[in-house]
């Protein structure tokens, strides 16, 4: 009998990578067994199609050899055998919210003596070999799927379900199902109370010894998914790569033929300057928001900097409290002036940049990400829940725009992240040290502030310590580091990531710290990690000299990495 690879993957310590088939055609499923998929599962749940199209996809993926498997409309044994028959070499059943529920769903999959499955394999025998019956018990996986309220109630009992390979989690079900409404569905779940529920179904799987599986609209929510222990990752929906697909090639030609004044001509225009280069026809169009010291600092590099000018151009500057302070600079191209930032759209921007405060992304982040990839500077919008959720859902809608997170003063942001995706993050504490001059705050951290000035205190004054949620809307220009390394440390997140803001009025920098330590491991040492950053800063300056090269690179490095949050 073919062997089922997930099984022989797992027996060797590796996770598998599912992709997922909503499309009821047998070409586009030959299409996806054709990568690197370990397994591909064919939803007959939601997806546009039935057992008449699911058994010619079954036919178009055998000659890959993966591990096909079905998920079923509903828990009904006849619905069941009959996916198995054709060629299932698993089955994901929805809505199993009890241990009889899952009883009858591992019979229906099982023949006798293990379960009541009826012998009929009229084609998965052509496909897996003479010998399947003999095998299919020990090759064939049962996998339920934990989605409600009820089904987190009876965990324990059904994790512990004789016959039963693993679970698997909706997180969009799940979610309207333990919140009851209370939070829209979604995949990569990030609230702390959703994020328990998924860490103990996870918990009760491996306690029971079987496997779990979760469903993931990122790849980099999946990699997360394997470095907390999960044995199985769905992360490619045939029709959301279609329509990211198509959506990024659209936009790329409209925003090409809106920077040519609309569709090209059948002639040639007569010249009138030097030809264009291949590089000037590459240049990605940036938005940029704001027009304070960084902004204008950007503005020029894009005009002046030889690097930049061969690789970017401006598309828009809008500066949406004073519109006069772009309009009246005469260093600015004729005609990038935005005044109304709610009309950035029409510009055709590929990249559009934050530089003026956390309000821009609450207030536009999401609308931005339909249009654009968006490097926000004020990462400190992302300590408010809604805000982080809002742009994280419209960077995975499928448009294929992305959020950048700058670097910027946060050395070993990917090596943070890394160790987040292994799971092997213990502890992570972000110390900003900086003269008083340098910080601009909100009550009632200024209050503290003032004090410490009208006091004459010298040296170091810790002015807050904690959670970087509930420090980031008290100091939002000056602890934009601190959130980058939340966001790193996304097993950790606002909530668990330590900030620490100092004031010291004989500093004449700023100075980064970044403490990070490995998970507890019992008998060993923990690893631990310590840089400091001493960055110098005129005096009243917000951001130090060395940011600005730093965020030059960012924007730089921003883009073509399709939809998600990267650093750069």
């Amino acid at each position: 009998m073919l062997r089922n690879s997930v099984k022989r993957l797992w027996a060797s310590g590796r996770p598998a990578i599912n992709g997922w088939l909503s499309i009821g055609n047998g070409h586009t499923a030959e299409i996806m067994a054709n990568h690197d998929f370990d397994s591909l599962t064919i939803d007959m749940q939601h997806g546009a199609l039935d057992y008449a199209a699911a058994l010619p996809m079954m036919q178009a993926m055998r000659a890959s050899e993966k591990t096909i498997m079905a998920r079923v409309p509903w828990n009904e044994p006849g619905v069941i055998m009959k996916a198995l028959d054709a060629g299932a070499y698993g089955i994901i059943c929805p809505m199993v919210n009890s241990r009889a529920e899952a009883d009858k769903f591992v019979s229906a999959v099982r023949y006798p003596p293990l379960g009541t499955r009826s012998f009929g394999p009229t084609r998965v025998s052509l496909a897996a070999g003479p010998d399947y019956a003999a095998c299919a018990n020990d090759e064939v996986l049962a996998l339920a799927m934990i989605e409600t309220a009820e089904a987190v109630a009876n965990l324990e009992e059904i994790v512990r379900t004789p016959g039963l390979d693993g679970v698997y989690i909706g997180p969009a079900d799940l979610t309207l199902g333990v919140m009851q409404g209370a939070l829209p569905p979604g995949f990569d779940r990030e609230e702390p109370e959703m994020l328990e529920v998924i860490h103990r179904i996870l918990r009760a799987a491996k306690g029971a010894g079987i496997r779990a599986g979760i469903h993931c609209g990122t790849p980099e929510y999946a990699a997360r998914a394997i470095g907390w222990g999960f044995d199985l990752t769905t992360v490619g929906m045939d029709t959301r790569l279609l329509a990211t697909s198509a959506a990024t090639i659209l936009a790329k030609v409209r925003q090409l033929l809106a920077a040519d004044g609309g569709a090209p001509s059948r002639s040639p225009p007569r010249s009138v300057g030097p030809p264009a280069t291949a590089a000037a026809a590459r240049r990605r169009r940036v938005g940029l928001v704001g027009y304070g010291a960084v902004g204008r600092y950007l503005a020029r590099a894009i005009q002046q900097d030889p690097v930049c000018r061969e690789r970017l151009e401006l598309a828009f500057v809008c500066n949406p409290r004073t519109p006069s302070v772009v309009r009246d600079d005469p260093s600015l191209p004729v005609g990038v002036a935005l005044d109304a930032l709610a009309d950035f759209a029409s510009r055709g921007a590929d990249l559009i940049v934050e530089v003026a405060h956390p309000t821009i992304s609450e207030q536009y982040g999401a609308q931005f990400l339909e249009h654009a990839d968006y490097l926000p500077s004020s990462v400190t919008a992302f300590a408010n829940a809604e805000t982080e959720r809002a742009m994280r859902e419209a960077s995975e809608s499928g448009q294929g725009h992305g959020i950048y997170i700058p670097s910027g003063a946060l050395w070993g942001a990917r090596d943070i992240q890394n160790m987040a995706h292994r799971g092997n993050l213990g502890g992570l504490t972000v110390t900003m040290k900086k003269a008083p001059h340098h910080l601009k705050l909100q009550a009632p951290l200024s209050h503290k502030l003032d004090e410490v000035v009208a006091s004459g205190a010298t040296g170091e004054t810790v002015l807050f310590e904690g959670p970087c949620r509930e420090l980031a809307p008290l100091a939002p220009n000056n602890t934009n580091t601190i959130a980058a390394a939340a966001l790193a440390a996304h097993t950790l997140g606002m909530d668990g990531t330590i900030g620490r803001l100092v004031c010291d009025p004989s500093l004449e920098a700023h100075i980064v710290e970044v403490e990070v330590t490995g998970a507890a491991n019992p008998g060993a040492p923990a690893f631990r990690c310590v840089t400091q950053r001493i960055n110098p800063a005129a005096k009243g300056a917000v951001t130090g000299d060395a940011t600005y090269a730093s965020f030059m690179s960012s924007m730089l490095d921003a883009g073509g990495r399709g939809g998600g949050l990267h650093f750069c």
